[in-house]
């Protein structure tokens, strides 16, 4: 059986749910309410200190409507340092 580096997966699946929730210009608490759960939950998702639950999985997938191999895609992201989705022209 291959070895699974968890760590490496919930780094990806953190990252691609900011990737997409930014895509969509939305904030972390836009994403929560969407998902149902608190905003402080998508920082800590997002900063792969935890992996979220079947549940909120199957909803992130609906609420971001992408599909499950998307959040486990390895990409290349680029940070926004204030962890906001960029502005939106007026």
């Amino acid at each position: 059986m291959a070895e699974v580096d968890i760590e490496r997966a919930r780094r990806c699946v953190g990252a691609n749910i900011r990737e997409h929730r930014l895509r969509r210009g939305w904030t972390q608490g836009e994403l929560a309410e969407r998902v149902g759960v608190e905003p402080l939950f998508i920082r800590v998702l997002e900063g792969a200190r935890r992996a979220p639950s079947f549940a909120t999985l199957v909803r992130l997938l609906a609420a971001l409507d992408i599909e499950p191999n998307q959040l486990f895609e390895p990409r290349e992201l680029q940070r926004n340092p204030v962890g906001r989705p960029p502005k939106k022209p007026l």
